[in-house]
């Protein structure tokens, strides 16, 4: 009997695939939705196969030139930043000798002046001045090691299981402890505790500057108004590029960033806001983060759960950076983290 039209009186065929019967007509329509099966899935391999175009791939080769790109940069960054301490060492250097050059030299032209002077002076300078060719050519000896090696990457295929764990993964940033000091200052400000205390007593501010330089990644500080002396005592927290030489005024420095503790705010050099309570007092420790990746400064206060960030115009404030401090009648510490 026909499976659709169950008429028993019409010639009948049995179909070799699903094994059901049928009527001659409705054998052929039977024939006619196998046929219409087997286009649809024929499609259906067309279709899958158009996604194989390169276009697919073209995320992967996206992923390679933005390692590429990092990787410029950092090497970039790196090559600033060794560059930077190589003039440092460089002057240092010269510093040291010049000072002790002059010292000798004063004494000689004193001694040819007076007339004061004989040969066994004349050996002992001499000897100095073998000492310090010897001093220099052994303890000012400048390497440049490889540091650090540059992480490569390769191609691999892994099969993805149903639920994709580099996708579940929580992303974790790291934030670097430093062993920061306060570097430059202008003004007449004075350190203490081999640059790690820093205090202006009198109505001039002092202006100070950090000694390392920032580049990349995460950086954390902790600071300390560890003691207040005045009451118009005043002091601002902020970075700047490290290029930007330090002036009197925070609105003659272009790059500057950061936060005063009155209330204002300082983007580009230039203040905005309102004066308000203060954002820290004595005894307050005051946490700065550095953040190169995102172009950020953020700042917090812990006692009063103050915590604020500003973006970084990266046009007026090139990487590296420096953190920037401004004091008045107070003595300010710059924890040395041990981790």
């Amino acid at each position: 009997m026909c499976i659709i039209c169950e008429n028993l009186n019409k010639e009948q065929r049995t179909c070799n695939g699903c094994g059901q019967i049928f009527c001659l007509t409705h054998l052929i329509d039977h024939q006619h939705s196998i046929d219409e099966q087997m286009n649809d899935l024929k499609k259906s391999y067309q279709d899958l196969k158009s996604t194989w175009k390169d276009n697919h791939y073209q995320e992967y080769f996206h992923q390679i030139d933005q390692w590429k790109n990092k990787s410029i940069e950092k090497i970039q960054n790196n090559a600033v930043v060794a560059k930077a301490n190589l003039e440092k060492l460089i002057q240092q250097s010269k510093d040291y000798y010049n000072t002790f050059i002059d010292k000798i030299s004063e004494q000689i032209e004193k001694s040819k002046e007076t007339k004061n002077f004989s040969e066994i002076q004349i050996k002992q300078w001499k000897q100095q001045l073998n000492n310090l060719q010897l001093e220099y050519q052994e303890h000012f000896y400048i390497q440049i090691e490889d540091f650090e090696q540059i992480s490569l990457i390769k191609i691999t295929q892994k099969r993805k299981q149903h639920v994709d764990e580099h996708e579940q993964m929580n992303k974790k940033i790291k934030i670097k402890l430093n062993h920061d000091r306060f570097d430059k200052i202008l003004g007449n400000g004075e350190y203490f505790e081999n640059n790690l205390l820093v205090e202006s007593h009198i109505e001039m501010r002092s202006i100070i500057s950090g000694r390392n330089l920032y580049f990349n990644e995460k950086h954390s500080l902790q600071f300390q108004i560890e003691d207040v002396f005045r009451t118009g005592w005043t002091c601002f927290f902020g970075l700047m590029t490290s290029k930007e030489v330090l002036k009197l005024y925070v609105d003659q420095m272009n790059s500057v960033h950061g936060f005063w503790s009155s209330g204002y705010v300082v983007r580009n050099g230039k203040r905005s806001g309102c004066c308000r309570e203060r954002r820290w007092i004595q005894g307050d420790y005051v946490t700065m983060i550095i953040d190169c990746q995102h172009r950020l400064i953020h700042l917090e206060n812990k006692r009063n759960d103050w915590h604020e960030e500003i973006p970084i115009d990266i046009q007026s404030c090139r990487l590296p950076w420096k953190f920037l401090t401004i004091i008045k009648g107070c003595r300010l510490r710059l924890i040395h983290n041990s981790s």
